[in-house]
């Protein structure tokens, strides 16, 4: 299903970010793909940090991106939540730059 459109796709850019579980006060470090029609979520391979393992590839059309104020989100800073079908993520950047 993810692959139903790969012949048409093409990279746009990718980014360190750390996904946020809110409950737990957690959060892991991973990278986000962004793809023309595709975002994919993955952790870098344990013995491997060149490798990543895809964790999930949520299709843009499926998706929506909300960044959330500090007031909604006071433990976490540069704080975004992606609304899937499926899944709700939380996603937080470094900086209010990357954020963007």
């Amino acid at each position: 299903e993810y692959f139903m459109n790969a012949s048409m796709r093409r990279y746009i850019c990718d980014g360190r970010v750390w996904n946020v579980k809110m409950k737990e006060r957690k959060q892991n470090e991973c990278h986000l793909f962004l793809f023309t029609d595709m975002l994919v979520y993955a952790a870098r391979a344990a013995k491997n940090q060149d490798l990543f393992r895809t964790k999930d590839a949520m299709p843009l059309s499926d998706i929506s991106v909300i960044t959330l104020s500090h007031r909604e989100s006071a433990s976490f800073t540069h704080l975004f939540q992606v609304v899937s079908p499926t899944k709700n993520r939380f996603f937080r950047t470094e900086t209010a730059e990357e954020l963007r």
